[in-house]
């Protein structure tokens, strides 16, 4: 396993700031995680487990993506309150990334599909099937009287 280059070390450093201080915005607990003792835990590896070897010397293309192309993963995805720790952070290829993240089943995960969408625009009135506005008066009829 060769150690990561100054300025693969520097881009995947950004990358955790970026996201650790995306993780604070939602409102998650996040800390500092040190992206060089993850590589050398992981032993240059995919931490999905895969146990494909992440390309470190591959530039990024936004037309062809590279397939092991390094990124930082959410063990627990942050919108399922998955948070930005060394324990829930790891090391993975980008395409094991990009399938884990259509494919997240649990509970937790279950959150972000039913939660409340706060200031979404009402796209129209519903039409109201029940009772309707106008007040309706019954007939009267007389009471039979008693003997």
């Amino acid at each position: 396993m060769r150690p990561l280059s100054s300025s693969v070390l520097k881009r995947l450093r950004l990358a955790e700031a970026r996201q650790r201080r995306e993780t604070l915005a939602r409102g998650l607990f996040a800390e500092r995680v040190d992206v060089e003792a993850l590589w050398e835990a992981q032993a240059g590896l995919c931490g999905c487990g895969c146990g494909q070897a992440l390309d470190a010397e591959t530039k990024w293309d936004w037309a062809d993506p590279p397939p092991l192309y390094i990124v930082i993963a959410h063990v627990l995805a942050r919108g399922s309150h998955g948070e930005h720790t060394p324990e829930n952070v790891a090391l993975w290829a980008y395409l094991c990334n990009a399938r884990a993240g259509h494919r997240e089943t649990s509970e937790a995960a279950s959150v972000k599909r039913f939660a409340v969408v706060k200031g979404r625009e009402k796209s129209g009135s519903i039409q109201s099937r029940g009772f309707s506005k106008q007040k309706t008066t019954w007939p009267k009829r007389a009471f039979p009287k008693k003997p």
